[in-house]
């Protein structure tokens, strides 16, 4: 569309008033929120810290849904914009005790998009029971229930359990969507081949209160 527009202004013969234009400041812009489209929305924060503060927290919800952040750069086109990935933090599970390190963790880890954080809890009921990642996901792809690792010969299956987890379908282990809004799960039905237990409650995490890295 902004392109459709600069080519038209080439054909235009522009007035004085036209040409002059008008230039606002940071000021005056007060509207702290923007519609941009479906599900859109632009955040406008006057503080760099504020914003700061709220890209370093790095997974929000409202209404039982993620949102999914993306940091707004000048003459961003809103419609190349990739939201098809999401942080969220990850507890690896199942791991022999001498088997628990960060740098497992990373490896583990590199089954997903990117990893942003990896610790091992030192307090709560977990401590020193599991990994901790903050990783980014592909929305495009069911969520990964486990995987196996191998040390010396040995082979073994984690867990995976996610935090937080909301807005997902338990039949298809996609998130952004529930069950009686899966497509997949209705085109099952018509054919009558359900396959159920697939994705289950055991994909979220029991305890995500517990301190993240960092936080006090």
């Amino acid at each position: 569309m902004a392109c459709e527009v600069l080519e038209g202004l080439k054909r235009f013969s522009l007035s004085e008033a036209e040409i002059v234009g008008v230039e606002i400041d940071e000021g005056d812009i007060v509207k702290s929120i923007w519609e941009l489209g479906h599900n859109l929305f632009q955040f406008v924060f006057h503080e760099i810290e504020d914003k700061d503060k709220v890209f370093n927290n790095r997974v929000w919800s409202f209404d039982n849904q993620y949102l999914i952040l993306r940091e707004w750069v000048e003459n961003m086109d809103v419609n190349e914009m990739d939201f098809s990935k999401m942080a969220i933090w990850i507890q690896i599970w199942n791991i022999p005790n001498h088997w628990i390190s960060s740098e497992a963790g990373l490896k583990v880890g590199g089954l997903f998009t990117e990893v942003q954080d990896v610790f091992i809890p030192d307090s709560g009921i977990v401590k020193g029971r599991c990994i901790k990642l903050l990783a980014l996901i592909d929305l495009a792809k069911p969520l990964l229930r486990g995987t196996h690792i191998r040390l010396g010969g040995v082979k073994w299956w984690v867990n995976f359990k996610y935090e937080n987890l909301m807005g997902f379908c338990f039949y298809c282990g996609f998130i952004g969507h529930i069950e009686r809004g899966c497509n997949q799960m209705n085109d099952d039905l018509k054919i009558n081949v359900l396959k159920e237990g697939e994705f289950g409650e055991w994909l979220k995490a029991e305890e995500s209160s517990f301190l993240h890295k960092g936080e006090n």
